[in-house]
């Protein structure tokens, strides 16, 4: 990639700004606000277990199920929608992520631990595959994720309506909160 000379000189005068805080406050307020929508959601439909706390809070994640769903005896979910970032290997922060920074994305991700109910980790997968072909699950947005015990549903927030709103942040959650 090739930046303008002004550009890096922004980067360098400013990069502690960049990399120290900013970022990590803009983090902060962005997970939160998503954290909280899909607390209430969730919460709103009745018999859902979970914790809302993805880079925002001490467990660091956020996932939920039905509370009927199986947990491991020292309370692990053993399946379980959260939310995570796919592609994200060359970002640090969750935020570049959900911006799409080097083609990162979040999604909503449902997962199932491969030893389900005696079950192994290909005989869920291949499950999970006719699942993903599935024409409402399809139409909701699941794709089979590269782990063959996930279904990813992918996006993006707009960057150009995060930074009109901000530090409110809802219109740009876009589907996360619907």
């Amino acid at each position: 990639m090739s930046f303008s000379k002004e550009l890096c000189q922004y980067a360098i005068k400013n990069s502690a700004l960049l990399e120290g805080g900013v970022s990590e406050a803009i983090q902060q307020t962005v997970f939160k606000a998503m954290n909280a929508h899909l607390e209430k959601r969730i919460k709103g439909l009745g018999g859902w277990k979970g914790r809302y706390e993805l880079a925002t809070g001490e467990a660091d994640e956020t996932l939920f199920a039905p509370v009927t769903w199986p947990e491991s005896q020292d309370g692990r979910y053993r399946a379980c929608f959260k939310l995570e970032a796919i592609n994200c290997e060359k970002n640090y922060f969750w935020l570049s992520c959900a911006l799409g920074v080097n083609s990162a994305k979040m999604c909503l991700q449902f997962w199932v631990h491969g030893g389900l109910g005696g079950r192994a980790k290909s005989e869920i997968g291949r499950k999970l595959l006719t699942l993903a072909n599935a024409a409402a699950v399809k139409e909701a947005g699941f794709v089979q994720g590269s782990d063959e015990n996930v279904l990813n549903m992918p996006f993006v927030l707009n960057a150009e309506v995060l930074a009109a709103e901000y530090p409110t942040v809802d219109k740009a959650l876009g589907a996360v909160s619907k």
